[in-house]
């Protein structure tokens, strides 16, 4: 069988052009940047993580001083 232009068909092939990939989704805006009280906070319970990691906080001391700098910072 033959195309419009002389040349054989290809099976699947149409004359019409190809249809245009979907659009790209939006890009996600930016994170904020934190603020000083933030990385403070979070430097914080690093720290108390550490702590407790090497024993010197007990799970409770950790989870009570933990809860504390959170309510602060609210």
């Amino acid at each position: 069988m033959r195309g419009r232009h002389g040349r054989p068909r290809l099976l699947g092939h149409r004359d019409e052009p190809e249809p245009s990939p979907p659009p790209a989704p939006p890009a996600m805006p930016a994170p904020a940047t934190p603020s000083a009280e933030e990385i403070e906070l979070v430097t914080q319970l690093r720290q108390l993580a550490q702590l407790q990691q090497e024993g010197i906080l007990t799970e409770a001391e950790f989870a009570a001083k933990k809860a504390e700098l959170l309510v602060a910072q609210n």
